[in-house]
This record gives C-alpha cells, structure tokens and sequence, in this order.
C-alpha cells in the first residue's frame, strides 16, 4: 500500500516537472532569448495595426522634440505625418524595426531578471523614430535625426505593474527548466520502480500528460482573453502587447502537441503492455 501512494505521488510530481519543465524551455526558446523574441516579433513589422499605430506614434514623438515657433512647428508637424505615412515603406524600416524589438527585449528582460528592480514591461522604439526624423529632415533641409531623436531610449509602457510581475517571475522561472525537465525523468522512474504495475502506472503518467496538457491549453486560453481588448485598443503599447501575446500563444501550439503527443505515447504503451502481461501473477511485481 505504501508503495502504491508513493508511486502515485511520485507520478504526479513527474507529470508536473515535465509541464513546467517544457513550458519554461518554450518561454525561454521563443521569449527570454534574444534571436527567438526577435523572430517571435518579426511578423508585426507587416500587421496592418501596428503600421498604422506606429505612424502616429512615430510622428508624434518626433513633433514633440523640436524647438520651433507655432506657426513654423504646425508646418513641420504635417511634414511629418505626411513621412511616417511612408515610414514603413523606407529600406531601412525592417532592419529598425529589428533593432527596436532588440532593444526593447533587452529593456524588459533586464528588469525582469532582477528582482530588486521595479518590474516594468516596455518598449524602445528609438530606431524607429530615428528613421522618421531621417526621412523628414529631407524636407526641412536640416539633420533631424541627430538633433531631434538622439540615441536615448523612446520608452513606450507595454504592460501594467502587475502583468509584469507575473512575467517576471515566469522569465526567471525558465532558468529552472533543464533541472525540471531531468527532475521528472528521474522521478518517473522511481515511481515505475516503485509501482506494483508498472504498465497501469505508466498508462497513468500518459493520461496525466494529455491532462496536464488540456490545463496549459485552457491557461493560454485565458490568457489570451485577458488581453484581448488590445485588439481595438488605439495606443501602439496597447495593440504591441495583445499582439506579442498572440505569437507567444500560437508558438506554444507545437510544444503542446510535443506534449500531446507523448502523452499518448505513454498512455498507448502502458494499455498495449497492461493487455499483453495481463493480471499480475500473486507476490510478483508487474513489469
């Protein structure tokens, strides 16, 4: 009997380690690093949404930094509007845009890191600026570029105080996902070891897996839900979040068929091997 509730325990700890070991690896491969966030981002540099959000968002930041008299600052500002129009067509703009998601990666991932900075989950859209101020300077004969946009950050808040709490301590979570990972093969086999049928266990260790599986389906789910009012929203942050939060869910979508799949796997054996062996022969441990 004893055996048996370690077993089960056991088996339910491996089930856990493997779902937050493979969940943290899929954050740590698409999120935390830096290549993965930047492939994660590069389809938002075509979305409609976003180009046009960051025009004006673009066009505003640069009219806010110059130093001109009304009349002259009005002229200038329909100057601008009239080139972030055009700012997503520019040669330079995928490789700004690159650079913007770069450095906005590392703006966020260094607070999220460290937990004795204030977490805050933002955006730097520097290069992007840059290369609106670079396409208007034509127009106004001067080198706005440098004058106007500099290379300190354009800082754009992307998340509330409390949502970047909780992605702080994912992120800093995803450090543990190798040890997870080892931590439930070793600990299912103890509990395989340790099982009376081991079949039956196995089985169950597959339907914990497709179990465990629905949970992080439903967990996405929600989460998607509770940006979802970013889709209208009018600020560039605003759409920026629900948008990265929408990659992030559908780049999770091969790791949880991974997991589904090896959840039927075990589940498949464990039957396949309960038929053959059949009932255990009395005094004997079952293989």
């Amino acid at each position: 009997m004893v055996r048996t509730v370690l077993s089960v325990l056991l088996g339910l700890v491996a089930v856990v380690l493997l779902l937050g070991g493979v969940t943290a690896t899929a954050v740590q491969r698409t999120v935390v690093d830096p290549d993965g966030f930047t492939a994660l981002t590069t389809p938002l540099s075509a979305d409609p949404g976003v180009r046009d959000r960051l025009a004006s968002t673009a066009a505003a930041e640069v009219t806010n930094r110059l130093s001109l008299p009304g009349a002259l600052r009005d002229a200038a500002a329909g100057l601008i509007d009239k080139a972030a129009v055009a700012l997503t067509e520019d040669p330079g703009f995928p490789g700004a845009w690159e650079r913007s998601m770069r450095r906005s990666h590392d703006l966020s991932l260094s607070s999220l890191t460290d937990p004795a900075r204030t977490d805050v989950l933002q955006a730097d859209i520097q290069p992007l600026v840059k290369l609106l101020a670079d396409q208007a300077a034509g127009a106004f004969g001067v080198p706005l570029g440098g004058s106007v946009v500099g290379s300190d950050p354009v800082v754009l808040d992307v998340g509330a105080p409390g949502q970047a709490r909780l992605a702080g301590i994912v992120v800093r979570a995803t450090g543990y996902a190798p040890a997870a990972l080892v931590g439930a093969a070793v600990v299912a086999v103890l509990a395989l070891l340790l099982a009376h049928r081991r079949t039956t266990t196995l089985a169950w260790l597959g339907v914990g897996v497709l179990f465990g599986t629905g949970l992080l389906v439903l967990a996405g789910v929600m989460v998607r839900g509770a940006v979802a009012s970013g889709a209208n929203a009018p600020a560039l942050a605003d759409y920026l979040r629900y948008r990265v939060v929408d990659l992030a869910a559908g780049a999770a979508v091969p790791w949880l068929v991974g997991l589904a799949v090896w959840g039927a796997v075990l589940l498949a054996v464990g039957v396949v091997g309960r038929l053959v062996v059949g009932r255990p022969v009395t005094g004997s441990a079952q293989r």
